[in-house]
């Protein structure tokens, strides 16, 4: 895409190959999206005018909520996701998970006017999962400015368990499939990726300009 620039694997993916399926495959003309719509109707939407493949193997939908603390109600809307980024500075992925959905409150003083009081007061905000999608992509923020990486490792584990970040909390297992890594500093490095293929381990090498496939 940038031939001068230092490109995220995730960024190539997104930013490539999906925007370049999306073009061809989907509507020119889209209805608006309204905002205000329910679950159903947002998902409705989504998936009438994003209907490729990728939408379709790793599409969910969010349910955002802010919950007005001076009359309690609770305002909410939906958008699309494909992956989920989480930030890189946590030693856990379960952990990374906790921080991306935690309820956070805000001060009376950012302004947000309640739609139902109509006073200006302070809120809980806080995501959740509405629909999970066939298959999860969790991104890593591993870049922290232009030229600062995250390198720590992160442990993650074989069966995520992702219940207790849905709008409907139900027993919902995701098991590791493939890992794509990145080795090297925030200006320059290789990609390599590792996964399932029967009961063996596929890992793929980027060397030198050339690729190996080895099954472990």
């Amino acid at each position: 895409m940038f031939p001068a620039g230092q490109q995220d694997v995730h960024e190539f993916f997104w930013n490539g190959i999906f925007n370049k399926i999306q073009d061809e495959i989907n509507p020119k003309e889209k209805a608006k999206k309204i905002e205000g719509w329910d679950s159903m109707k947002s998902w409705k939407w989504y998936t009438l005018y994003y209907r490729d493949i990728l939408n379709m193997l790793f599409g969910g939908q969010y349910e955002g909520n802010v919950v007005c603390k001076s009359c309690k109600n609770v305002s909410r809307t939906y958008d699309p996701f494909l992956e989920i980024s989480l930030p890189a500075d946590v030693s856990t992925l379960v952990e990374g998970l906790d921080t991306e959905f935690k309820k956070t409150t805000l001060p009376k003083s950012t302004g947000y006017k309640c739609e139902k009081c109509k006073k200006v007061t302070s809120i809980i905000q806080y995501t959740r999962i509405d629909k999970p999608p066939k298959y999860l992509i969790i991104h890593l923020k591993r870049l922290a400015g232009v030229r600062t990486k995250i390198s720590r490792f992160i442990k993650f584990p074989s069966v995520l368990d992702i219940s207790g970040y849905c709008v409907k909390e139900r027993s919902l297992n995701y098991k590791l499939h493939a890992v794509c890594v990145h080795s090297g500093g925030a200006t320059g490095g290789h990609f390599y990726a590792a996964g399932k293929r029967g009961d063996k381990v596929l890992l793929r090498l980027h060397i030198s300009g050339t690729y190996s496939m080895i099954l472990l």
